[in-house]
């Protein structure tokens, strides 16, 4: 059935100006009532639920340019879509434009130069596949599908932040589309406020289409998951407070409430790992790990690096996804590589 301008509601975009940017669009434009466009406004959160006028899926920066210059001239709300990772659900909105980057998926790594070019829609699993062949990682997110430009236009939090700083203080240059259409090629000796602005300012100056960034060696790690449920969460929080501030720089620890992708059951999670010397990291982090594994009721010894993250998502299948793990050179079944789980004794691995 044909869908009229008038059944698409409010935020909608003049038919004239969509024919215009058809004309001339390389990637896949969908509209309310289009096939597709109910999977393609979905974001991660499920619980956020808009519907853009139009969601521009862009094949290269000319079709940023050119839904820009839409946006602009039909004064439409617009929203930038890495990863869709935003839980606040910023790369989506209610009747406005949808600049979806999700077929940005450029990932160049030089393993002399130890720089890596990554495009404006890959994931930290994506990144980390690629730069882990070479040995080479950068200060990531603790969950894999995030998205790696929003996490580093805000600031980037994530594993080796420590020893490396965050992902914002990891990044070399940026291509940037302005609202104007024009394509700046920003560092710190070019437009250099410019790139101070995207270092922490988020979306806010333009479209960042790709980033390159600085790479740090990166070997065995030990890392590993403790969860337990709600009603202990004064106490691991306790824990928690006490262990942060006696970690070394090649540490790191999170804690957080996820929810469990099986039992659907809100629990309390502390992440930790370690990136230096493997045996150091073994006879340093004893009695930490060892006051959190007591906790514990089960184990299951962790065989790839990295491991991904359980997320919030109401979805099972999206709940846990799988990085582009390797092997580890060794299984190492220290308190410190160990993954724990508040399952009865004796219960089958999932």
């Amino acid at each position: 059935m044909e869908t009229t301008e008038a059944d698409r509601g409010p935020g909608t975009v003049r038919e004239e100006a969509f024919a215009a940017l058809r004309a001339g669009f390389s990637g896949e434009l969908l509209r309310p009532g289009d096939d597709g466009y109910d999977r393609a406004r979905r974001v991660w959160n499920g619980n956020v639920d808009r519907r853009p006028a139009l969601v521009a899926r862009c094949a290269d920066v000319a079709d940023v340019q050119r839904a820009l210059g839409l946006a602009v001239d039909q004064g439409l709300v617009l929203s930038v879509r890495g990863g869709g990772h935003s839980a606040p659900g910023y790369g989506t909105n209610d009747g406005g434009l949808v600049l979806d980057l999700s077929s940005f998926k450029e990932v160049t790594v030089d393993p002399v130069a130890r720089t890596a070019r990554v495009g404006g829609g890959v994931l930290w699993r994506e990144l980390d596949a690629r730069t882990q062949a070479a040995g080479l990682a950068t200060t990531g997110g603790t969950v894999s599908n995030t998205g790696v430009a929003g996490l580093t236009l805000g600031g980037g939090v994530g594993w080796l932040m420590g020893k490396h700083g965050l992902a914002v203080d990891n990044l070399l240059s940026a291509e940037v589309v302005t609202a104007d259409g024009a394509v700046h090629h920003v560092d710190r000796e070019r437009e250099p406020d410019l790139f101070w602005a995207l270092r922490g300012g988020c979306g806010n100056f333009g479209v960042v289409t790709s980033l390159e960034y600085r790479l740090h060696p990166v070997g065995e790690v030990l890392g590993g998951m403790v969860v337990h449920s709600l009603d202990r969460a004064a106490e691991v929080l306790r824990f928690y407070r006490d262990l942060c501030p006696t970690l070394p720089d090649e540490a790191e620890a999170y804690c957080g409430l996820l929810t469990d992708p099986q039992a659907g059951v809100p629990v309390i999670a502390l992440l930790l790992g370690y990136n230096g010397a493997v045996e150091e990291g073994e006879a340093s982090s004893g009695p930490r790990a060892s006051s959190a594994a007591r906790w514990s009721t089960w184990s299951l010894p962790c065989r790839t690096w990295p491991v991904s993250r359980c997320s919030t998502s109401p979805t099972p299948s999206r709940a846990c996804t799988a990085t582009g793990a390797r092997p580890s050179p060794r299984r190492s079944t220290t308190t410190w590589s160990t993954s724990w789980s508040t399952r009865p004794p004796g219960s089958p691995p999932r």
